[in-house]
């Protein structure tokens, strides 16, 4: 189905003064959709939805309205319409309704699609947030889709891989796998120290072991950018389906494709990769270790990871794969 475009929305005629609005449709055979102008010559973008699909919402920048248009050729049905309260947000309106045409174009039910990309996009936009992520989140995310790719290519199970991702959730874990844990470190520094947030980050247990996977980045002008990483893992997928979840887990960990720009000087060498069995005799605190006052809520400290013993990630992961 033909997305949404800037150029079809610059053809867009004035509003002229007759009925509702001054419009266009498009896209006749699976789903319905089209663009207006209304009386402030504000831009207005309707995608066909079921009549129970949402009540009206207003998120940081775009309103969106359940709305009924009867049309002498496309009879009356139900519609939402999206609409930025800025030009400025114009391009994220065009990002979610083209994700909802793309679910429903590789076969995902128009309700279920629309409801499961507007929870996203709800998140981030019910209230402003600063357009960058911060540099940390940067070399973080960096590093687990490092670690992501890495998996990919040795043959992974995408739909497991995309599904297994919890980092972008916030979760202890990184990746957290049927059999086995990853957290990543990814660092700008070369002593070979890292970060602990929680106690519960190092939890492990026989039947799931856990594994810190180190990457150590070196800002480069002429290694690949963030935008570029995004990029190439995503034409890796071959399913739609996984695509659109993964374009999913990289938008709930921050980053929004309409700030795309903001990143592509966000250039890394990825100097160094070392993986480490959290084994009983890896450095970590545990809760059998000690006793937490009860106003003491989260706990981080910091380990040296130097002497440790290293573990071969084409042994380890390949087994487990």
């Amino acid at each position: 189905m033909e997305q949404f475009t800037i150029e079809i929305l610059n053809e867009l005629p004035e509003y002229r003064g007759e009925g509702v609005f001054t419009g266009s449709f498009y896209n006749e055979v699976k789903l319905l959709t089209g663009a207006y102008r209304d009386a402030n010559s504000s831009i207005h973008l309707v995608v066909e939805c079921d009549e129970d699909v949402m009540n009206n919402i207003t998120l940081h920048g775009v309103e969106i309205r359940k709305i009924q248009i009867k049309h002498p050729n496309i009879g009356e049905k139900f519609f939402l319409d999206y609409c930025p309260s800025h030009v400025d947000f114009l391009e994220n309106v065009l990002i979610i309704c083209n994700e909802i045409i793309l679910a429903v174009d590789n076969g995902e039910e128009s309700s279920e699609a629309t409801q499961r990309i507007l929870e996203k996009w709800h998140y981030f936009l019910s209230k402003p947030r600063s357009n960058k992520l911060s540099d940390e989140e940067i070399t973080g995310l960096y590093g687990e889709l490092l670690v992501l790719e890495w998996l990919l290519d040795q043959g992974k199970s995408e739909t497991d891989l995309i599904k297994g991702w919890s980092g972008p959730s916030k979760n202890p874990r990184d990746f957290e796998f049927s059999n086995y844990w990853i957290e990543v470190k990814s660092t700008k520094r070369r002593d070979n120290q890292v970060e602990i947030h929680g106690i519960e980050q190092l939890e492990s247990s026989a039947a799931k072991p856990l594994y810190v996977w180190l990457n150590v980045l070196i800002p480069a002008q002429n290694m690949r950018s963030l935008v570029e990483l995004i990029t190439e893992i995503e034409n890796k997928l071959t399913s739609a389906i996984n695509v659109s979840r993964y374009r999913d887990k990289v938008h709930e960990y921050g980053y929004d494709a309409a700030y795309a720009g903001l990143y592509t000087n966000e250039r890394y060498e990825h100097a160094r990769s070392s993986v480490f069995h959290v084994d009983d005799d890896f450095p970590r605190i545990t809760r059998e270790m000690i006793s937490l006052p009860s106003r003491v809520v989260k706990l981080g400290y910091t380990i040296d990871l130097n002497g440790i013993s290293e573990v071969l990630k084409q042994n380890v992961f390949s087994d487990e794969l």
